[in-house]
């Protein structure tokens, strides 16, 4: 049951600006779209698979040891999008970890990978405490369309804590666990109840920082 105080909150609170629920290519890292030549984004994955990802062109795969310089993009990924659980919640917690001792004006983006609308944001906005939002699948999204969370989804992330999605709002909330542990297992749970993927689902991190970028891969290898 939820609390008066956490009644009186969800009563309250209002959306961010749009602008602050998106993340730019071009703010990430040292690629450019081998089609068009534009700003590319670069995605971490376990096993030395990083994504770079056109938002018109789509996405190329690199697969470590590589360099920015030289590497040959692959058209089709090396493998398919599967994670083993217990490695999953280890790249969560490093996910945690990284934001939990974020500057301000850091954002990570955790995608469940080949799902380009379901996505968490961890965000250390310029005068917000750290907020989590969950996509809801209704951004107008050129590749998937609209596609609302269930309702019984959606209730499952007001159990979570989550003040509710709608058209161009995600799930949002802050006052987020201090334990990178207890954070990690809150982003699983969440892409759990949100998007009931597979046990074996697959997550890729996108950084807003370049050195941020460079804290996961160092902190992931």
């Amino acid at each position: 049951m939820e609390s008066d105080a956490h009644k009186e909150w969800l009563a309250s609170w209002h959306p961010r600006p749009i602008e602050e629920r998106t993340f730019a290519p071009a703010s990430v890292a040292p690629w450019i779209c081998p089609e068009c030549a534009g700003p590319a984004t670069i995605g971490v994955r376990v096993g030395g698979l990083v994504n770079v990802r056109c938002e018109a062109d789509g996405t190329w795969y690199a697969v470590a040891p590589f360099s920015f310089n030289q590497q040959e993009l692959l058209v089709t990924a090396p493998r398919p999008p599967q994670m083993n659980p217990e490695a999953r919640l280890w790249f969560l917690h490093t996910a945690a970890t990284v934001m939990l001792n974020a500057a301000r004006g850091t954002f990570l983006v955790i995608e469940l990978q080949g799902h380009p609308c379901e996505y968490a944001i961890i965000d250390r906005a310029s005068g917000h405490e750290l907020g989590l939002q969950i996509g809801s699948r209704e951004w107008d999204c050129a590749h998937c369309g609209n596609r609302p969370i269930p309702e019984e989804a959606a209730d499952k992330l007001t159990s979570l804590g989550f003040a509710p999605a709608g058209p161009r709002v995600n799930a949002w909330r802050q006052n987020l666990p201090s334990s990178s542990r207890d954070f990690a297992i809150l982003l699983e749970r969440s892409f759990l109840a949100a998007y009931e993927p597979p046990l074996d689902f697959e997550l890729a991190l996108y950084a807003s920082r370049l050195d941020d970028y460079t804290r996961l891969v160092s902190a992931l290898s």
